[in-house]
């Protein structure tokens, strides 16, 4: 009689501890399958913030005087250099600013070296965008080129 119930005692001691186990487990295993289905692609990302270089006015995008327009994926010929991507886009100086994207533009035609954010590494590419079709304004036409963009991290 004694034994029953000291048997008895230790099976559900053992079964609570197993049942424990198994619900943290399974927490666990829904938990990494969250991150994995929310987790955005650097790739993804990158190509996300790389936008604003030509959307924006601030940045290359083309600006009509008359009606106040901007055009995106057209280049503004004047703005395409290091000071203008600088106030579009800059990363911060210190070591947190390596682990941030920073970008290298070339515009094919129109760039004599690569046009580089203060962080980017040239030997450290972690990867490149596909080319993107852009058009340079340039007078009254609009030149048909492509524009690279590659990134460091």
């Amino acid at each position: 009689m004694v034994f029953d119930v000291t048997r008895k005692s230790l099976y559900w001691m053992l079964a609570g501890i197993v049942i424990t186990m198994t619900i943290f487990a399974f927490a666990m295993i829904l938990s990494m399958f969250q991150n994995s289905q929310l987790g955005i692609p650097e790739e993804f990302e990158a190509e996300i913030i790389a936008l604003r270089f030509t959307h924006t006015e601030d940045c290359f995008a083309y600006k009509d005087t008359k009606t106040g327009r901007i055009f995106p994926d057209v280049i503004d010929p004047l703005k395409l250099n290091k000071d203008q991507l600088n106030r579009c886009y800059q990363t911060s100086s210190s070591a947190t600013g390596l682990k941030d994207f920073n970008f290298g533009i070339e515009v094919d035609g129109f760039t004599q070296d690569k046009l580089m954010t203060n962080n980017f590494i040239l030997n450290r590419v972690k990867f490149e965008l596909p080319k993107k079709k852009v058009f340079v304004k340039s007078g009254d036409q609009f030149i048909e080129t492509h524009m690279k963009v590659s990134i460091s991290r």
